[in-house]
């Protein structure tokens, strides 16, 4: 600091009352003020007072107080900002959860609550802009991790080593100015990441210490080093990026040459609520990990409390909600067809590849995308609407499902034709629909993935049965009552004590009746409950009378290591998983499976090992990147970062065409 001890007071008083969970320590330098704002810092407990006997500039001072830190990451924190709670521990945070990352700066807001900067873009010509200033800092276009060109000096983390190894800010930008940007550069050219985290808010007034005004003080030296930096960075500033005010969609994302991803869905996925969100976020975190720049369309328009973050969080732009608030102000009701064009219209020429999720989003929006994108389209069926319809009628003798059903199919086909690759997640599904419509380009994806697979080596104690699912879905309901109507009195006859728990959200009614001294109905279950809850179940099942596709809950079943009876409905689109898996369809079948497994449990350990090794084989997440980098690749998209596929991922789909082929 330089003078402003006011400032610099109110500063630290931020600090103290954030009360960061990081341990830190606070190094206050003091760049030759005058005696008076001495002698109050001298008084100040809890820091580290670092005295200049001469004015050393900023860089300079920040370099010094660098040289006496002891922390594994440096906070440089301007005098003349205050920070909010969380601010220190975000960054810290973020920092620590990506080793590729080389510096992560804050939010800035004006003490009158707009934005101020949410990430800095530079331009060709050296000049450079602070993101989203002046506007409102809650839009979620400004509340995303993601990586930027630079990030204001004013509040950014750096890891110990990284600092270390580019020697600090470069004293050829002394005193001020151009040496935060640079520093950012060097991040990249180092092989690293500048990110930016608006989950750390920054209050700064800016100017104070050295004005406004770029023909004044030290402000001056702006225009000088403008022009040194520009001199320095020619080639990359040519090659990488874009000249002023061109390609924002691009450029806000450091994203020159990034494929540029957008994901349509009904709504923000909800993982902890359905199957559909989990299979769609696993696809969103696959494309991330790739190198992708993803943004999230919801047809419903709602930027949904919890949900949102989940997204922002691995970098993730949700569209819609800010992007066109004023035209629809102005327009009116325009709906999400008519909202999706407005924004297709200024940005759909940077967009590069669109998954299109379910028959009827497809149906609403398909027009909107042919007409203002020039993106391949890829249709991500989930799974056959109308097939499942149809077994719906069929199972329930209701022919007048079979109505609804054809309108399904109507919209189903419509989505083939007018999408250029069409992905369903079972070879079952894939060879339904080469049969209707053998023009379609129609693959499989893997519809699930996991990092972590627990491999059980003991049963638990108990006798405790779990059925997980979603009942906002019919089928769900349909097997919950079935089991325990027609299933679960002939394993109580002979196992008295035996416990069934029924987990999910949105229990309707005719589940929650369900419940009795022997049946627990949960409710919505937090992740780490239903791990628990997986824990300590001696058995799964999943008693599908109705549906198509793969099934969330007989992958996550194996995936916890948990011993499984199910279906041939539940056991749909897995192949080679009949050859060793537990799957009966009559009630006194399906009971008498489950008493084998309870009554031998090296019978269910075995099951259990070999539900495992088939899951780890065929949902991970190297293999849904490596089958992703290839329809990438078809859709047209740039080349992704990085050199060829890793050694898992190659692996893996060497594995899988082999077992394609066979």
């Amino acid at each position: 600091m330089h003078g402003q001890i006011s400032f610099t007071l109110k500063c630290l008083k931020s600090i103290g009352e954030s009360r960061p969970n990081s341990s830190y320590e606070v190094i206050v330098i003091d760049d030759a003020s005058d005696a008076g704002d001495l002698a109050i810092l001298r008084q100040v407990n809890g820091i580290r007072l670092i005295e200049n006997t001469s004015n050393l500039g900023f860089l300079r001072s920040c370099n010094k107080a660098a040289s006496k830190a002891r922390g594994k990451y440096f906070h440089f924190l301007n005098n003349d900002t205050e920070v909010f709670p969380g601010t220190i521990d975000r960054l810290v945070e973020l920092a620590a959860a990506h080793p590729d990352v080389g510096l992560v700066g804050s939010k800035f807001i004006f003490p009158d609550g707009k934005l101020q900067e949410a990430g800095g873009i530079v331009w060709r010509d050296a000049s450079a802009w602070n993101y989203g200033r002046g506007e409102n800092p809650n839009l979620p276009r400004f509340n995303y991790v993601r990586e930027v060109d630079y990030i204001s000096g004013a509040s950014i983390l750096v890891p110990r080593k990284v600092w270390k190894a580019l020697k600090g800010f470069d004293e050829y930008y002394s005193p001020a100015y151009y040496e935060d940007t640079d520093f950012a550069f060097r991040v990249r050219q180092h092989g690293m990441r500048v990110l930016y985290q608006p989950r750390s808010v920054v209050m700064h007034h800016e100017g104070v210490s050295n004005g406004k005004k770029l023909s004044q003080g030290v402000k001056s030296y702006q225009v000088d080093n403008h022009k040194k930096f520009l001199s320095r960075w020619a080639e990359d500033l040519q090659k990488n990026h874009f000249p002023v005010a061109e390609h924002l969609l691009r450029a806000c994302d450091h994203a020159m040459h990034k494929p540029i991803v957008l994901i349509i869905d009904h709504y923000l996925p909800e993982p902890d609520r359905d199957a559909g969100s989990r299979a769609i976020l696993a696809l969103v975190q696959s494309l991330v990990d790739l190198g992708c720049i993803v943004k999230f369309w919801p047809q419903n328009g709602y930027y949904t409390p919890g949900y949102h973050d989940i997204l922002e969080s691995i970098g993730v732009e949700v569209l819609q909600v800010d992007t066109l608030a004023s035209q629809l102000a102005t327009l009116g009701n325009i709906g999400s067809a008519g909202a999706l064009g407005l924004w297709l219209k200024k940005s759909g020429a940077d967009i590069n590849a669109v998954f299109l999720s379910r028959p009827h989003i497809a149906a609403e929006l398909l027009p909107a995308l042919q007409k203002h994108a020039r993106a391949k389209i890829a249709y991500y069926g989930h799974d056959l609407h109308f097939l499942r319809l149809q077994r719906e009628a069929k199972a329930m003798n209701a022919p007048e499902i079979l109505g609804e059903a054809a309108k399904w199919e109507k919209m189903e086909r419509h989505a083939w034709s007018a999408s250029d690759v069409v992905l369903y997640p079972s070879d079952e599904e894939v060879n339904t629909v080469k049969e209707l419509s053998p023009r379609t380009d129609v693959r499989r994806l893997q519809l699930y993935a996991f990092s972590d697979f627990i491999h059980r080596t003991k049963q638990p104690d108990g006798s405790t049965l779990l059925f997980v699912a979603g009942f906002g879905h019919p089928p769900n309901i349909d097997a919950a009552i079935w089991f325990v109507s027609e299933i679960f009195p002939h394993v109580k006859k002979l196992r008295p004590g035996i416990r069934l728990v029924i987990a999910g959200s949105n229990p309707r009614d005719s589940v929650k009746a369900l419940a009795a001294p022997d049946i627990e109905v949960t409710g919505t279950l937090s992740a780490e409950e239903l791990v628990r809850r997986y824990a300590i179940a001696k058995l799964a099942v999943v008693p599908l009378r109705i549906g198509a596709g793969v099934k969330l809950k007989v992958v996550e079943a194996m995936q916890m290591g948990v011993p499984l009876v199910t279906t041939s409905v539940g056991a749909q689109g897995l192949p080679g998983f009949m050859d060793f898996a537990a799957v009966k369809d009559q009630p006194q079948q399906f009971a008498k499976e489950i008493l084998r497994l309870l009554d031998n449990p090296r019978a269910a350990l075995a099951l259990s090992k070999k539900q495992s090794a088939y899951v780890e084989k065929m949902f991970s997440y190297a293999s849904l990147r490596a089958d992703l980098r290839v329809l990438l690749k078809d859709l047209g998209c740039p080349a992704l970062p990085g050199d060829q596929m890793d050694g898992a991922e190659a692996a893996s789909r060497k594995a899988r065409k082999s077992r394609i082929n066979s």
